[in-house]
């Protein structure tokens, strides 16, 4: 009997991530590559889509996954430009979506090297699998896909009906033929099953090899930025340790030529007062108190100058620092005074937004470390907002100054104590978790440094 011949419908299956996005027939496509027809949920995006074919009985044959990008209004990008068609006739075999091997081309299997950039690897873990989203596709057949079959020919027809009168006397006689016919067929489809599993398994390994290769690529490129990032840090206190070792050795030569001028100006003086020793006493003593003299004022000299230059110094720190602190001043008033005018503005304007949150049934949560999610009542929104602190602590019942101690504690869990030479003692503590458990004196304390706790007079007497 002569083959009946089908044709193949062409479509393109739009994925965002792993859920179809949209279908269309391939004439629908083209349009869109015309210009005709623009896709602006895909606006400045890259889509990833694949072209499929699909048969009369509704099973994918061929598939190619291949990406578009779009401008901004929705339009296929001019220099996009990939030969599906070709992709789909050349592409090798691939898995079995229920009628047979498939025509697959993919970014791992692609079978034109100058168009795998343009193509991208399915995902075929369980639960993630795209080949599972197109067979479905397929047998839903949403876009009513139809397919007309060719008339049988009269020698068809007369071979139908010979078939059908010799039916009966050839049933007995080709029983054995057919039982070894149907072992050969279910051979033949065990062996076509398994080399479709092979198939499949192979391409997913060269899938996940491919991923994994750009994932590594990727880790490698950001682990080179993080080191040119700290080469430069290094370089940058390589140099400003190059400039400090600069300035000290021009204190030091500073020093150096007063040590020097003073020394000069000694043995001048030591030289006169020798030469004058056979002097009177009253002319000797008098020369030794100019010559101490003028050695204090030398010194001094040398010292006003060094210490000039370090009062400029710290002047200029004291200066930075006093800058400083006005503008972190102005900016916590502006601040205050802008969660004031929030609040304001919140309890003037957002009212009526508020509350129709609150009539669909929307409340307000906000999760605090140590407290968990904690519901805003509609009233005290702008209290929150105005002052998220002494909100905090009021809902917890305690004191705001405790409240920000308990915060303080919790972001650096460390003994606040003072040792006796001054210095913060600094060490690692256990944190408290809720801030209704934390003491002051006590919680942010070592055992060195707790301070005695105050019990009520209630609990003293027992």
């Amino acid at each position: 009997m002569n083959q009946v011949i089908y044709e193949l419908s062409e479509a393109v299956v739009f994925f965002d991530g792993y859920r179809v996005l949209r279908e269309m027939l391939f004439s629908e496509f083209e349009a869109v590559l015309d210009g005709f027809i623009p896709l602006s949920d895909m606006a400045s995006e890259c889509a990833t889509a694949v072209y499929v074919r699909i048969d009369e009985q509704l099973q994918v044959r061929a598939a190619v996954f291949f990406l578009i990008p779009f401008d901004s209004q929705g339009f296929p990008k001019k220099c996009w430009n990939i030969p599906l068609q070709r992709i789909a006739d050349e592409a090798s075999i691939g898995p079995d979506l229920g009628g047979g091997p498939i025509r697959l081309a993919c970014y791992t299997q692609c079978p034109i090297s100058l168009q795998q950039p343009n193509l991208w690897d399915p995902e075929m873990s369980p639960g993630r699998n795209h080949f599972v989203l197109l067979k479905k596709c397929a047998e839903r057949n949403r876009l009513g896909l139809t397919f007309e079959e060719e008339p049988p020919t009269i020698t068809e027809l007369a071979n139908v009906d010979i078939n059908y009168i010799d039916a009966r006397k050839l049933e007995k006689a080709r029983h054995q033929e057919e039982v070894d016919a149907l072992k050969a067929h279910y051979q033949q489809a065990f062996r076509n099953r398994l080399a479709g599993t092979l198939r499949k398994q192979r391409l997913r390994a060269a899938t996940l090899r491919n991923r994994h290769q750009r994932e590594l690529e990727k880790e490698r490129k950001d682990y080179q930025q993080h080191i040119e990032a700290l080469e430069a840090s290094l370089k940058k206190s390589d140099e400003a340790l190059e400039s400090q070792l600069l300035l000290n050795q021009s204190f030091q030569e500073k020093v150096t030529g007063q040590e020097q001028k003073i020394e000069g100006i000694r043995s001048y003086f030591e030289e006169k007062l020798r030469t004058f020793k056979n002097g009177e006493d009253e002319r000797i003593n008098t020369l030794k108190f100019h010559l101490e003299q003028e050695k204090t004022e030398a010194i001094e000299e040398a010292l006003e100058q060094a210490t000039q230059a370090l009062m400029q110094q710290l002047q200029l720190r004291d200066v930075e620092l006093m800058y400083r602190k006005e503008q972190e001043a102005y900016i916590r008033q502006e601040l205050q005074q802008l969660r004031e005018e929030h609040g304001l503005l919140l309890k003037a304007s957002d009212h009526d937004v508020v509350e129709s949150l609150h009539k669909v049934g929307v409340d307000f949560v906000v999760y605090q470390p140590g407290l968990g999610p904690l519901s805003i009542p509609k009233s005290d929104i702008s209290h929150f907002l105005i002052n998220p602190a002494a909100f905090l602590a009021e809902k917890c019942g305690i004191d705001l100054a405790v409240y920000r101690s308990w915060q303080e504690h919790y972001e650096s869990p460390c003994c606040k104590g003072v040792n006796e030479d001054g210095t913060l003692c600094g060490q690692t503590i256990k944190k408290i978790i809720s801030p209704l458990e934390f003491h002051p004196g006590q919680s942010d304390r070592c055992d060195v440094h707790q301070e005695p706790r105050h019990l009520p007079l209630n609990v003293i007497k027992l």
